[in-house]
């Protein structure tokens, strides 16, 4: 007997105990059949129960344990393969979803169906994040990236007001940000509701170059992972970063070492940059820093 279930999660084992109308509950049947440890075989499950409420319990198991339940059988396997459990568990335990918004403002996400938002997570999410990059040696996409689901009408400003939770002695929400960004982006709201797959560090050999050279890195990039990597604008990369210290209390871009990434947009020939995250906030100013502290990240999005 394999026990994949011997130590799964309360939801699961509370679920395993329910009765489904004249079925009997799962842990009865296992009890049935002599499993005096009350742990859910393969077998057990598969021959007294439907794939629905099968698949329910599998939706209740985090990515370790589909991985497992993965190997348990043939037929778990097919069960474990369908799209929705991984994109239900991802979007649980790694994405920053409209459900962790919420927590910070309810009224940007009022609209958010948050019963179905994991749906609109690739369907192959799961094979995207398990990927490596030769940028990335030795390390998947899950460990170099931050997810996070960038609401619609999201503007900087009110990036900044929500940053104020965590840096309440900060005017705007930022340590410090440029006027003429607040003047010129400050107000531009997202179009839609997208997902942002950002890489967390500067891509290598980025620093202490200018922007085209930087621009062409990224471009490389996209073309040998065949991923439509972009640099990302000012609210992109904002919003990756301080969705990542809400989660985490991890400063991406940090001030130790001094660390800023190029942004897409550009006024009065400096390009807008973002990083320096020290303990007192998020810097978001112009191009006036030393080459040497200059990089970019990469970023995708669907």
């Amino acid at each position: 007997m394999i026990s994949v279930f011997g130590n799964i999660p309360t939801g699961v084992y509370d679920f395993s105990n329910r009765k489904y109308g004249n079925k009997k509950s799962i842990l009865a049947v296992a009890q049935e059949n002599n499993d005096p440890s009350e742990t859910l075989s393969c077998e057990i499950i598969s021959k007294n129960f439907s794939c629905k409420i099968i698949s329910k319990i599998f939706s209740y198991l985090n990515l370790h344990e589909l991985g497992v339940s993965s190997s348990v059988s043939k037929r778990w396997s097919t069960f474990v393969s369908r799209p929705i459990l991984w994109q239900s568990a991802i979007y649980r335990e790694i994405a920053f979803s409209s459900k962790n918004w919420a927590q910070w403002d309810e009224n940007i996400v009022k609209d958010v169906d948050f019963t179905k938002e994991h749906l609109s997570l690739p369907e192959n999410i799961v094979e995207e994040l398990r990927r490596s990059y030769k940028a990335f040696p030795g390390k998947r996409i899950k460990e170099t990236h931050v997810l996070v689901k960038m609401p619609k009408g999201l503007t900087i400003k009110k990036l900044g007001e929500l940053a104020k939770k965590y840096f309440p002695s900060n005017a705007g929400g930022y340590k410090y940000i440029w006027k003429r960004i607040v003047n010129e982006f400050g107000d531009k709201p997202a179009d839609e509701s997208v997902w942002l797959l950002m890489t967390t560090k500067e891509l290598d050999g980025t620093r202490n170059k200018n922007y085209i050279q930087q621009k062409n890195i990224v471009a490389e990039l996209a073309k040998t992972a065949l991923v439509p990597y972009q640099v990302p604008t000012i609210l992109e990369a904002a919003t990756c970063i301080l969705a990542e210290y809400s989660r985490s209390k991890k400063r991406l871009f940090s001030d130790s070492p001094w660390t800023f990434i190029r942004c897409q947009e550009n006024i009065q020939g400096y390009q807008v940059i973002v990083g320096g995250f020290a303990p007192a906030g998020l810097l978001v100013p112009y191009n006036c820093y030393h080459y040497e502290n200059l990089s970019v990240a990469a970023l995708r999005k669907f």
